[in-house]
C-alpha cells in the first residue's frame, strides 16, 4: 500500500465476496478464518488464466457494464479454471474465444474428456478427468493447445506476428 501512496493511486478493496452463497465481508468474517497457505498458494497456481488478445477491436457488447466492455474491447482467446458452483457444479478448465469464430463450437479438441457448452459457449475440460489421465500433463496441454489453435485459425489471428517461439536458453 505504501507504494501505491507514493504513486499517487486511490486504491479501494470491496469488502465483499462475489459469485458465493451468503457472502460475509471479509473483514467481519470470523466462520472461515482458517488460513493454509500452502493450500492457498496451490489453489492460486490453478487459478492463473492464460488469456490472449490480437490487437483488432471486438463489436461492442450492447449492455454491457464498464468492466465488461473494457474486458471484450478487443478479440480475445482465454484460458483459466472454474472450481465448480453456478451452472458449471464440477471443477473444470475452460476455453473460449470472444467474439467466438463461426465453427468453433464444432471445432475438433482433445482430450476426449473436453466438451463444448452451447449454454456457456465454452469448452470444458472437467479436472477430474485431467486428474485421473495416464498423464494429466498432456491431457491438460492438447485441451488448451487445440483450443487454442482452433479459434485463432478460424478468427483469422495472424499468428506470426502474435506468437514467439520458446528461447533456447
Amino acid at each position: 500500500m505504501d507504494t501505491l501512496r507514493r504513486m499517487s493511486i486511490d486504491v479501494r478493496i470491496w469488502p465483499m465476496p462475489v459469485e458465493v452463497p451468503d457472502p460475509v465481508r471479509f473483514d467481519r468474517d470470523e466462520i472461515h478464518k482458517a488460513y493454509d497457505a500452502h493450500a492457498a498458494q496451490t489453489f492460486w497456481r490453478i487459478l492463473v488464466a492464460v488469456t490472449r488478445f490480437n490487437g483488432r477491436r471486438a463489436p461492442e457488447r450492447a449492455g454491457a457494464d464498464a468492466v465488461t466492455r473494457e474486458a471484450y474491447s478487443h478479440e480475445v482467446i482465454s484460458h483459466g479454471f472454474w472450481p465448480g458452483g453456478g451452472a458449471i457444479a464440477e471443477p473444470v478448465f475452460y476455453a473460449y474465444a470472444a467474439p467466438e469464430p463461426a465453427g468453433f463450437k464444432t471445432a475438433a479438441v482433445r482430450p476426449r474428456a473436453a466438451f463444448y457448452s452451447n449454454d456457456m459457449n465454452e469448452f470444458f475440460l472437467p479436472y477430474d478427468a485431467v486428474r485421473g489421465a495416464p498423464s494429466p500433463d498432456d491431457d491438460l496441454t492438447a485441451f488448451l493447445t487445440t483450443t487454442y489453435d482452433a479459434a485463432a485459425a478460424l478468427a483469422g489471428w495472424n499468428r506470426g506476428e502474435l506468437e514467439r517461439k520458446a528461447l533456447n536458453v
